[in-house]
């Protein structure tokens, strides 16, 4: 198998845009929308809808 080199070329212009604080995203949905009360009859339902 041959290796073929990249060369990764970065748009200065383009990443000074985009350099900016954002929110961090770790899961969907967020822990803030989870409950304890969410039962197996809930989730059936939920997925029913799909």
């Amino acid at each position: 198998m041959k290796v073929l080199p990249q060369t990764v070329k970065f748009d200065a212009d383009l990443l000074t845009k985009y350099d900016r604080p954002l929110p961090r995203y770790t899961s969907y949905p967020p822990a803030t929308e989870l409950k304890e009360d969410f039962a197996e009859i809930d989730f059936k339902a939920a997925i029913a809808l799909r």
